[in-house]
């Protein structure tokens, strides 16, 4: 299969600054969130859908078999076309999709050997909607992922200031070097009054002033 854009019905992985979003934070005070290591790396999609699975980087849909990819390579080093095939009996269609470090991704902060993937999300492809971030963390573990690194739930009653703050500490991939920034999601999903999932970023001022000066 070539190359393609990314598939439709599947959202892409990317987050809203929380500095943008001093309304919606209000809306959701009082709140419980979960708290999670935003990861330095590329982004990662896998999907089934019927008899299909496929591989995405952040814009494309890649051809599963090409071992060229790294991706594809790693997909494959994991045993996920068959692992999700078998696991779509029972969910039915759905997307895993996290981040992959390690060489040659975002000059390898985290200072690994090989590449890793660390799952962050499941869509489900019939209802079209995410599961919660506990549940999965649990089909995440069935595949036999790592996911983000979990940094705890809290009540959100913060300030955004509070939140970039709270953004602030080192990797816990990597001790030695700051984390990116954190990622808070309701544990229950929710969406805001346009209809979008309710998730957002909060980056480390420390990293960008390291990373991005």
């Amino acid at each position: 299969m070539p190359r393609s854009t990314f598939p439709a019905g599947i959202p892409k992985t990317d987050e809203t600054r929380v500095q943008v979003l001093g309304g919606l934070v209000a809306a959701c005070r009082g709140q419980r969130f979960t708290r999670t290591e935003k990861l330095d790396g590329s982004s990662f999609t896998a999907f089934v859908r019927g008899d299909e699975f496929a591989v995405c980087s952040r814009n494309q849909t890649l051809d599963p078999d090409d071992m060229t990819h790294a991706f594809c390579a790693l997909a494959a080093r994991l045993g996920l076309a068959e692992k999700m095939r078998a696991l779509r009996v029972t969910i039915g269609d759905f997307a895993i999709q996290g981040e992959v470090v390690g060489p040659k991704i975002q000059q390898n902060k985290y200072a690994l050997a090989e590449h890793r993937l660390y799952a962050f999300d499941v869509f489900l492809l019939g209802p079209a909607e995410y599961m919660d971030p506990a549940s999965a963390r649990i089909v995440a573990a069935s595949l036999g992922l790592e996911s983000v690194p979990d940094l705890g739930a809290f009540t959100l009653d913060h300030k955004i200031d509070d939140l970039v703050a709270m953004a602030e500490g080192k990797s816990l991939l990597n001790p030695k070097i700051e984390r990116e920034g954190i990622v808070l999601r309701p544990e229950t999903p929710a969406k805001d009054d346009r209809g979008n999932r309710v998730s957002f970023k909060a980056i480390n001022p420390r990293f960008l002033l390291k990373y991005e000066a």
